[in-house]
């Protein structure tokens, strides 16, 4: 497993560079709206500033990391005696850890340009990625009129490798720098610490993902993270098909499982009741129970036992196309608030 995923965060002298989490999206908004005029000049993506943007990458970024398989390390800089976000960087998505290679980008918030913070940081990430990941190779690449970065991979010692087209833009030309020995780099008084490896998340997704029979990687990539709590996760995961939503909440009593199959036996056990009393009420031609039966019917067969089908290891659920996969005691109420909820729309429209 890539170390970077379990990365709490790399410290310098000045800067704390850490993977994104979520609630982000404000400050490192902020930061990008600050520094719009400059940004816009060289990064597409700044085109679009809105909040909504910003968090979207957020919820991709922790997604990825989350998931322990997608190639895409996006991070924050913060500002450690103003603990405000300056910035976004990170190895993007045309990084192949496999192969050995990472590429970095950068930018900063213009209040704080100037003072030498791009480089501290971009010389951390690169001494980290070469030192920790192993890499054969760190990559940085800017387009040729953009002076502000060529200085900074040059006061790096970056190696200029020549011209590329450019892969943001169209028309255009980058600048290929890369650094393949640690020695070249200034000093820096750099530290990274670890997380404990907690692959809960890592192995719903993949469940998830074969459940899902999800084979594109670019179209797993999209997938985000929209809650995470030490107790619950939320996420939307992106298949060829549209959105399905995955919810994981850990094991709360040690006899969920029991408890879930004997509610939905209980459930079944009322719809049998339920028929049996629209039977014998048929002649006086009742409407209230033949509501019931056919609500209950309707939700246990059509909803309840798919459900049971798609189980895994009893503790996750798919429901609907683009339902929930659920877990433990919070896919009991679900499964509950689906039935309830199929019987009162059946009522409102059979009943009156």
């Amino acid at each position: 497993m890539n170390k970077f995923y379990t990365l709490k965060q790399i410290e310098t002298p000045r800067l704390i560079i850490r993977p994104v989490q979520l609630g982000d999206e404000i400050q490192l908004n902020q930061a990008v709206n600050n520094s719009l005029e400059s940004l816009q000049q060289w990064m597409p993506w700044a085109n679009d500033p809105s909040l909504e943007t910003t968090r979207d990458f957020i919820q991709k970024g922790v997604f990825a990391k989350s998931s322990q398989s997608i190639a895409d390390f996006p991070m924050v800089v913060v500002h450690k005696e103003d603990q405000k976000i300056i910035s976004g960087s990170g190895y993007n998505d045309r990084s192949d850890p496999k192969n050995g290679l990472y590429e970095i980008g950068y930018w900063c918030d213009v209040d704080y340009q100037g003072k030498g913070y791009v480089t501290e940081y971009v010389n951390a990430l690169t001494k980290y990625a070469l030192e920790e990941l192993k890499a054969k190779i760190v990559v940085i690449r800017m387009e040729v009129d953009n002076r502000k970065s060529i200085a900074v991979a040059e006061r790096l010692n970056f190696k200029n490798q020549g011209t590329k087209p450019s892969v943001t833009k169209d028309n255009a030309t980058d600048h290929y720098f890369t650094c393949e020995n640690i020695e070249l780099l200034p000093p820096l008084d750099s530290s990274w610490s670890y997380e404990e490896n907690n692959s809960n998340d890592a192995k719903i997704i993949a469940w998830a993902r074969n459940a899902l029979k999800i084979s594109d990687d670019t179209v797993f990539a999209e997938s985000k993270m929209l809650l995470k709590t030490p107790w619950s996760s939320v996420m939307a995961v992106n298949t060829a098909a549209g959105t399905v939503y995955l919810k994981h909440m850990p094991e709360k009593i040690a006899l969920e499982a029991d408890i879930i199959i004997s509610i939905l036996i209980f459930l079944m056990n009322v719809c049998l009741l339920s028929v049996c009393y629209t039977w014998i009420h048929e002649k006086k031609n009742s409407v209230w129970p033949t509501a019931l039966a056919h609500g209950l019917h309707n939700t246990l067969f059509n909803s309840v036992l798919p459900i049971i089908t798609l189980t895994s290891n009893g503790y996750y659920f798919l429901i609907g196309e683009e339902g929930l996969i659920v877990s433990g005691s919070y896919g009991l109420l679900i499964c509950m608030g689906i039935v309830a909820f199929k019987i009162n729309s059946y009522w409102g429209r059979h009943a009156k």
